[in-house]
């Protein structure tokens, strides 16, 4: 991991490595970042997603779409210290939040710049969640306050 990501980035990617095994897929995807994003910084569920309840409904958008996607091997869950390689989607949704962080602030990629990555894959399935969840007044490059 590159040392222009904080460490709570770091640990969202972590935590997506995690939501991939408990949902039975061999590769972290965008929905398994989403999830990790918002497991890992609950303020920014409450800034940029503001009209979603929980994410609770999150997990369960996405659990149903892991049941029936044919990424899934099998549904069962696997070893979480088992290596798991990025989706395309994922490793150019990482790219867009390196472009964001370097446009907005100049800093390390954090939570929000993840969550903004996620946003730009516009094809994939967390910015599809994502996207119905937030409200259209906001402005999502701005920074919550008292977000470094």
């Amino acid at each position: 991991m590159p040392e222009s990501y904080t460490e709570k980035a770091r640990r969202s990617i972590f935590f997506a490595r995690y939501e991939a095994s408990q949902l039975g897929s061999p590769v972290i995807e965008t929905e398994h970042l989403l999830l990790g994003v918002l497991r890992e910084d609950r303020a920014h569920l409450d800034f940029y997603l503001p009209s979603t309840d929980s994410i609770a409904t999150i997990r369960k958008q996405i659990e149903g779409h892991s049941a029936v996607s044919e990424k899934s091997l099998s549904g069962e869950r696997l070893p979480a210290r088992m290596s798991f390689p990025l989706s395309d989607e994922c490793e150019r949704a990482l790219a867009y939040a390196e472009g964001e962080a370097a446009n907005l602030s100049g800093e390390r990629v954090g939570p929000e710049h993840l969550l903004l990555g996620l946003l730009r894959e516009e094809g994939s399935f967390a910015a599809q969640v994502a996207s119905g969840a937030r409200s259209g007044d906001r402005a999502y490059s701005q920074r919550p306050e008292g977000q470094p």
